[in-house]
């Protein structure tokens, strides 16, 4: 992977009543952890840019929206989409909203 960044959508006060830093990071890097692990098997060789737009609820859940440039198919983003459902979403008591953009292998930007 050439790189990610992440863009808090909701304030860092909000954030930090609503959860830990070490919450937050712990699942930022089961998310990359799973993206990385998913273009090292599929497409080996081609760039992306790769936006995941995560919201993490009070209940333990996380909404997860994914952007692909180029554009994925549709299995290929279901795929994508359920390795990163299975990252256990960190504890919140109140929505904080992120986005995280990796550049994999030199992709086009975002």
């Amino acid at each position: 992977m050439s790189g990610s960044r992440i863009v808090l959508l909701t304030s860092d006060d909000d954030i930090r009543a609503s959860t830990t830093v070490d919450e937050v990071a712990a699942y930022f890097k089961g998310i990359q952890r799973e993206v990385e692990s998913y273009f090292q098997v599929h497409d080996p060789k081609v760039g992306h840019s790769i936006s995941v737009h995560l919201e993490l609820e009070a209940d333990g859940k996380a909404g997860i929206k994914i952007v692909a440039t180029p554009e994925m198919d549709t299995e290929s983003l279901n795929a994508l989409h359920g390795k990163l459902t299975a990252v256990p979403a960190a504890r919140t008591s109140g929505p904080i909203r992120l986005e995280v953009i990796f550049t994999i292998r030199g992709g086009p930007g975002i």
